[in-house]
């Protein structure tokens, strides 16, 4: 079996995007993916240790500390190394699958970006691939998702006992109505949540010392073949251009800096473009 390749970033910059358009070349990201495309094996055994730090996906501060104690450190390897033995075939909803064992395989979350050196103690010939967005898009794209979450419906719910029951007798407990944001109700709560994963992800790709790759969502809008194949290439998938070229015919460009065209994000964009990590990513003179 191939070393996985393991996709982070900031949730809402373009990782469900690039793992499908993976797909459609033969990377294998599990059969088992929520509507962004991230594998439920991943998720939710991050989720996981966010919970136990006393955190979540839109609250990750916690696990930052909670992740850097030794002790710590040395548990959670030894669970997650005894459940990789014991249930990786979760990865595929049940077998281990032939495309796992012969082809390019792996995973996304963006969960990745606190818990990635733990998983690297897991798999320590993995290579990762980091997506890069700029904070107002995100912070546009996680207000909607925040506002549409919440219009659909309450976040606190009681479940039944035979449900709660069955998610706390597996190792790795997940209640799914925990999964809705708490944070990011307007865009400068979106856009401290940004940084904090950019501070993470870029932390955690500075220090990785295997094969990795970071990639903009811009860059890959502006000239998705090009990108595209250098990514594949990344991953090993043997694809012929022609393929390459049929699969990024999907690409929408008119997402690239689409705050540009909106008032009031161009505005929010003037507040926060000399931000250290927007002048550090290169997002700090998009509206000129």
């Amino acid at each position: 079996m191939r070393p996985p390749v393991f996709i982070l970033g900031m949730h809402r910059s373009g990782t469900t995007m690039l793992v499908q358009l993976l797909a459609d070349l033969g990377f294998f990201a599990g059969d088992h993916l929520d509507p962004n495309a991230e594998t439920w094996y991943l998720l939710r055994r991050n989720e996981w240790i966010l919970r136990r730090a006393g955190g979540a996906w839109d609250q990750p501060q916690a696990a930052t500390h909670f992740l850097r104690q030794p002790v710590i450190q040395e548990q959670l390897i030894k669970l997650l190394r005894t459940d990789v033995e014991q249930r990786l075939s979760e990865f595929v909803s049940g077998g281990l699958s032939s495309r796992m064992l012969e082809g390019p395989w792996g995973g996304k979350d963006p969960r990745l970006s606190f818990t990635l050196p733990i998983w690297r103690e897991i798999f320590p010939n993995c290579r990762i691939i980091l997506m890069r967005r700029n904070g107002v898009d995100v912070a546009h794209s996680l207000v909607q998702r925040t506002e549409k979450s919440w219009d659909s419906g309450s976040a606190i719910s009681i479940q039944r006992a035979h449900r709660r029951l069955k998610s706390v007798w597996h190792p790795f407990e997940f209640l799914p109505h925990w999964s809705k944001p708490t944070r990011c109700f307007d865009l400068a709560a979106g856009f401290d949540l940004w940084q904090e994963y950019v501070e993470a992800s870029e932390a955690t790709f500075d220090q990785f010392e295997g094969d990795k790759l970071a990639l903009r969502y811009e860059d890959l809008l502006a000239n998705p073949e090009t990108h595209l194949a250098q990514v594949a290439k990344f991953c090993e998938i043997e694809v012929e251009d022609q393929r390459i070229q049929n699969v990024t015919q999907q690409v929408n460009n008119d997402r690239r800096l689409a705050f540009l065209q909106n008032p009031a994000l161009r505005s929010f964009y003037d507040k926060i473009a000399d931000n250290h990590w927007m002048r550090q990513l290169g997002y700090d003179e998009l509206a000129t």
